[in-house]
């Protein structure tokens, strides 16, 4: 005789939601790993910009006695890429890359560009959401607040002839350019910042206190946006985990320091570095 196979029983609606809410568990469970790899991910990409920007600023160094990039002025203000003047970042995209690499100031991030991938728009900075600096450079490594006052010879920024350099700035012609500090003359590389993650307007800062213990408290500005701390200093981005809320204490950012190693420190942390004056003979 023939038997019958049994007919497979169905879900009831009940067993169905049971399953959807196990499963809708298990994805609230994994949500905060799976947003801590990719912000990892992230820093790690940021991590290695830095050294690249440290390769960079080391080899235009070595190509200009050991002095690196510094600041510039062009005679002409229509350049919607240079603006009114010319940082460490246009002079190393147009003497180190010979492209715009480097992210500059109301950029759109975009494939290519040497730029902080946790970056985030902010309408404080006009009456649209732009973005940011990726990154700021030590005040001192540009050549120091009194550049233009220091001799040819010592440790901080050097005037040179800028007539020859105009073929890479046309047609925006430069009317001044100097070159910024001797690296290997700040006494403590291992210590001293190059540059850290940035977020406002200018790009480059000090990067200490003028007196002992050369402390840097970090902290917030809150006239700033949340990931964006004390001065300038540093745009505190990289959330472990990704949480708004938390930027006071969670927040981190990448600094990268003379002698070309990376650290990640906190907004809450107090990181050692030298007066902005270190350097003075």
């Amino acid at each position: 005789m023939r038997r019958e196979r049994p007919q497979a029983r169905a879900f009831t609606l009940i067993e169905l939601l049971v399953v959807i809410a196990i499963l809708a568990l298990l994805l609230s469970m994994l949500t905060p790993y799976l947003s801590l790899a990719r912000e990892l991910a992230r820093r790690s990409v940021c991590q290695s910009n830095f050294h690249t920007l440290g390769a960079a600023g080391h080899g235009f160094a070595s190509e200009h006695n050991g002095r690196g990039p510094g600041a510039a002025h062009l005679s002409s203000y229509s350049n919607p890429e240079w603006g009114s003047s010319v940082s460490w970042a246009n002079i190393l995209n147009a003497e180190w890359y010979k492209s715009y690499r480097i992210q500059r100031m109301g950029w759109v991030p975009s494939k290519g560009k040497i730029y902080c991938p946790s970056m985030k728009p902010w309408s404080g900075y006009g009456s649209s959401n732009i973005y940011g600096r990726a990154h700021k450079w030590n005040h001192d490594a540009t050549g120091g607040p009194t550049w233009d006052d220091n001799p040819d010879e010592g440790p901080y920024g050097k005037l040179i002839d800028w007539t020859p350099l105009n073929a890479l700035w046309a047609p925006y012609y430069l009317d001044t350019y100097h070159l910024g500090a001797i690296l290997m003359r700040f006494p403590e590389p291992s210590r001293q910042f190059l540059a850290s993650e940035g977020e406002r307007g200018n790009d480059s800062c000090p990067f200490g206190n003028t007196s002992p213990p050369y402390t840097v408290p970090l902290g917030h500005d809150g006239s700033q946006p949340p990931w964006s701390g004390l001065a300038g200093q540093a745009a505190f981005r990289h959330m472990l985990p990704r949480d708004q809320r938390m930027y006071q204490t969670r927040a981190q950012a990448n600094y990268l320091y003379i002698d070309g190693h990376v650290e990640t420190w906190g907004p809450n942390d107090r990181v050692h570095a030298r007066d902005q004056y270190a350097m003075r003979p």
